[in-house]
């Protein structure tokens, strides 16, 4: 079991860019569909949800693939602490836009759907993948 896992995370890693790719295309797809829904600044908001999404990939690929090169507990550690930084870059994102009055429902959004697609995306490679 513990191979098979391996295997299908190293392939999804060896389609890093074309998960990324596909990431930026829909972001920048919601964004315009925002933009031409509710105005500039509701699509600058969801652009920033948008964003944190595409960031948190990164950290968290990132995150997995330096997991990966370590053994057992020592992978898990770099989990966790890649886990809290993700939480930690939510968390002052939040408290920025709250402080400077900015809704944050746009960029929940934004990350959220970011997040749906991504799923679907890996979805599909891993799928591809077998």
């Amino acid at each position: 079991r513990k191979s098979t896992m391996n295997k299908m995370v190293q392939d999804v890693l060896a389609s890093f860019k074309t998960v990324l790719f596909r990431h930026a295309f829909f972001s920048l797809c919601i964004v315009s569909l925002v933009l031409f829904s509710r105005g500039l600044e509701s699509a600058l908001i969801w652009a920033a949800g948008c964003a944190w999404g595409f960031i948190d990939t990164l950290m968290m690929f990132r995150g997995v693939r330096k997991g990966m090169t370590m053994e057992g507990e020592k992978s898990l550690q770099e989990m966790h602490r890649t886990l809290i930084k993700r939480l930690a870059f939510a968390v002052m994102l939040v408290m920025v836009m709250l402080k400077l009055g900015l809704s944050v429902f746009g960029v929940f959004m934004g990350f959220i759907l970011s997040h749906i697609f991504l799923l679907c995306n890996l979805i599909i490679i891993a799928g591809r993948k077998r």
